[in-house]
């Protein structure tokens, strides 16, 4: 209900089972995101240990927009990472208790694991005769489809909208999840509490879809039909919101928790894996602003989505090996600079990071 989930500008200890590193690379409004990759990022180039505070200032991962970097960072995961929030002993025993179900069957021992839910309209733009998160939820699909090759795409599209199939509206959204699936991609817009688009033939900011938020939480009765969800847009992985501080934040007085006054309990991607029956086994979700350079969808926050399920179509087989090879593939083929640098570090990663694709066949 109230935690203080932040001490230092770059960390947070005290309100937490868990300590979190906060990186100082500011987008906007963005004050500096949550990061586990500080856990992840053990070495720099040189194989020296990578402190994050390369000048020894105590603010950890400092890179002012169009400066050079005040801290040297390598980015580079060595070790795979992820996080289950739990906040209660409960949550704990739940959360395993759903990855323990989820490995003690294989693939062919869920009939839905086979199905691919892409939820996507007009982000921002067309691009080669789509809208542009359509067109990002096609290529993954087609990178998933070459490790599981009766791999079905059950799209909830705006441009299904006059030809009556799903489309990005809740109830949609819902038996999409509910009918099982082994992976569900959102591209669009997001905050903590919300994921939505806009129609095909709208415009940006103004006709939205309606999406869906955790307050469609309750009506996921997916049960044991887990998939991992990736969820491309701003703030959803923004982990550190409890209800009385986002109820304060009202005029972003002291932070921003981008909730605009409402009080929620948990972020949009981590709520999918922390729900007890239901939701997710493992999730994705921006800290931050999730980004992207106009003209090319396939960029920044949404390359690196993308690049989670390209390193599934090329034999990752493991939630956090299929997240961190992903990182290692944009640093491999991007030029880093400080916006590269914010989008890498705000890309968090919910579930066991150990967990088998699929399950594991008796």
């Amino acid at each position: 209900i109230f935690a203080k989930d932040k001490d230092t500008a770059s960390a947070g200890w005290t309100g937490w089972w868990v300590p979190v590193r906060y990186v100082n690379m500011p987008q906007g409004d963005d004050e500096g995101c949550l990061s586990d990759l500080y856990y992840g990022c053990l070495y720099n180039g040189t194989g020296a240990f990578d402190s994050w505070d390369s000048d020894g200032d105590g603010v950890y991962a400092e890179w002012i927009e169009f400066s050079p970097a005040q801290d040297v960072v390598d980015f580079y995961p060595e070790v795979y990472v992820s996080r289950i929030p739990a906040v209660t002993v409960r949550e704990v025993k739940s959360a395993v208790k759903k990855i323990i179900t989820y490995e003690s069957t294989g693939p062919t021992d869920k009939s839905w694991y086979t199905n691919f839910v892409g939820v996507a309209g007009k982000t921002f733009e067309f691009f080669e005769g789509k809208p542009d998160g359509e067109y990002l939820c096609d290529i993954s699909y087609n990178y998933t489809k070459n490790a599981i090759p009766d791999l079905t795409l059950v799209s909830c599209y705006t441009t299904n909208r006059d030809i009556g199939g799903r489309t990005p509206v809740s109830k949609d959204i819902l038996k999409s999840f509910n009918d099982g699936a082994g992976f569900v991609d959102f591209e669009g817009h997001g905050n903590p509490y919300s994921w939505n688009t806009i129609w095909f033939d709208g415009e940006y900011p103004v006709n939205w879809t309606g999406g869906f938020n955790i307050f469609n939480y309750p009506f996921l009765i997916n049960g044991n039909k887990l998939p991992v969800v990736i969820v491309g847009g701003c703030h959803n992985g923004m982990y550190n919101v409890s209800m009385i501080p986002t109820l304060l934040d009202r005029n972003h007085s002291k932070t921003r928790y981008f909730c605009y006054g409402l009080p929620i309990p948990v972020c949009f991607s981590a709520g999918l894996v922390m729900k007890t029956s239901g939701g997710a086994i493992g999730s994705t979700g921006c800290t931050g602003y999730g980004m992207g350079y106009e003209g090319d969808p396939i960029s920044l926050s949404a390359e690196l989505e993308v690049n989670f399920f390209y390193q599934i179509g090329n034999g990752a087989t493991n939630l956090a090996q299929a997240h961190s090879q992903a990182i290692q593939k944009f640093l491999a083929e991007e030029e880093i600079n400080q916006v590269e640098g914010f989008c890498i570090t705000n890309w968090a990663l919910f579930g066991d990071p150990s967990l088998e694709f699929g399950g594991y066949s008796s």
